[in-house]
């Protein structure tokens, strides 16, 4: 009897919370789906020195072995590029990044079948590690008199480190979502558009 008690409460409180979730405004729906994907979902152990220049099917197959579920589409709209040449990106749910610090989701971007940025998106509380984990490496950009890269959406001097192949770009502010990003550029993608400003 007592069985078939808690089969019956344990099935008015899933019907419930059903209700409640569908009653839910989609943006908060979204919130929840991706908090429960993000338990399973893989780390993000690619070294930041790593990241390269490849071609899209490689990369796209590579992190689907890993265990990515990868959400694929082009036609992007401006404000889903990071460079104008950007043709196609591929997001998916992480768990960690940079060595088990807690994070949101990786996105790619590719131009003309090749990748050219990796955005990394880490919850607020994860700000102070991200930026500790960037403090390693060698090479920081921003602070030599000879380079200016700006500001984020909040007026706070973006913080730029060299790499093997590219440069890392990040800000000490969350963005307007309350999100810490960090983004990898490839050199390529980088002289691509200096060379266009100049025409």
């Amino acid at each position: 009897m007592r069985i078939v008690k808690l089969v019956l409460i344990s099935t008015l409180i899933f019907l419930l919370l059903s209700v409640i979730y569908l009653k839910t405004p989609s943006h908060y729906r979204y919130e929840i789906t991706d908090w429960f994907g993000r338990l399973f979902a893989p780390s993000f152990d690619t070294a930041l020195d790593d990241l390269a220049v490849r071609e899209q099917l490689v990369v796209i197959s590579e992190y689907k072995k890993l265990g990515y579920k990868l959400k694929c589409y082009g036609n992007l709209r401006p404000n889903e590029k990071i460079g104008e040449s950007d043709d196609y990106l591929c997001w998916g749910l992480i768990s960690s990044a940079f060595e088990g610090v807690p994070a949101r989701l990786v996105t790619f971007f590719f131009t003309k079948n090749e990748l050219h940025h990796v955005r990394l998106e880490f919850p607020e509380s994860s700000l102070s590690r991200v930026q500790d984990y960037l403090s390693q490496i060698p090479l920081s950009l921003d602070n030599l008199p000879i380079f200016d890269f700006g500001v984020d959406d909040k007026g706070v001097p973006l913080k730029v480190w060299k790499v093997k192949k590219g440069l890392v770009t990040t800000s000490n502010s969350t963005s307007f979502k309350g999100h810490s990003i960090v983004l990898w550029s490839s050199t390529r993608s980088i002289v691509e558009r200096a060379s266009k400003r100049q025409k």
